[in-house]
Formats: C-alpha cells, structure tokens, sequence
C-alpha cells in the first residue's frame, strides 16, 4: 500500500484529492482530465494493504469507466482457482488428486497438502487451503496471514 500511494504521489496522470481517509488513502484517487490508465496488474502479494489497492483502482474503474484500463496479470488470475478449491467439499488434497500445480516442477519444492496440513497442525478445510495454497503454490510465502 505504500508504494502504491507513494507511486500516486510521483504520477503525473493520477493524484488524490478531498479528505484524508485514514488507511483508506490521502484523499480519494483521481484520473486527471485527459488522463488514461492502464493497470498492468500483479500488484497484489506483495505485502499489506493488497485489498486497498483493489478497492481503490476498483473504485477509479467505476468512476473514469472508459479511461481506465484494468488487465488482469498471471497472479490474478491464479487467485481464479479459490473458486473451485473453496467449494463445498473441496480442499487442497482434491485439487491435488486432479493433477495438481502442473506449473511447478518436480521435485515440487514444497509439501503436497496432507503433509502441509500436519507440518503446520491445521485443520483439513477452506483456510488451510487457502494458506498452503499461497504459500506452496503462488510464492506468497511473506504474505500469508501475516497481513
């Protein structure tokens, strides 16, 4: 969230304006008059605040429709994949039985979903899931539960 507002700060097209709004941002986030964005996207993972920077170029989309671009990147779209693993009756051990991460290759240097779940005394179900999946699918190893 900081280099996303200090980013803001040293842009020429965007810039904050109105009220300060705490956590929220320094203002509320503008596209200035013959501005056009493009928002490349992988800027989430990288540490606290990814939901605020969503929210934030979310809100810019609905504000400045058609002047603001948002492209989803590789990241994004491996997130996809919590909708069919956090269904009813699914887990990491399903996704695993299905084939698995075919993007990491063997020997996978992290453990399969039963020995995650034991090495880390959790619970079978959606949060452990969704922790050894950030943490031994998607490299985001510093960004799990831990902001």
């Amino acid at each position: 969230w900081e280099y996303f507002v200090h980013f803001i700060s040293l842009s020429q097209v965007l810039f904050w304006s109105g009220e300060d709004r705490g956590v929220w941002g320094p203002g509320e986030l503008q596209l200035r008059e013959s501005g056009y964005l493009v928002f490349g996207g992988d800027a989430v993972d990288k540490g606290a605040g990814d939901i605020r920077v969503v929210k934030t170029l979310l809100t810019l989309k609905q504000r400045y429709g058609s002047r603001v671009f948002i492209v989803i990147g590789n990241r994004d779209i491996c997130k996809l994949r919590f909708f069919a693993e956090l269904q009813e009756g699914e887990d990491g051990g399903s996704f695993e039985k299905k084939g698995g991460a075919y993007w990491i290759p063997d020997p996978k240097p992290h453990p399969d979903y039963e020995t995650y779940v034991q090495m880390h005394n959790l619970e079978r179900g959606h949060i452990s899931t969704v922790r050894w999946v950030l943490d031994c699918n998607m490299g985001c190893q510093t960004t799990t539960f831990n902001t």
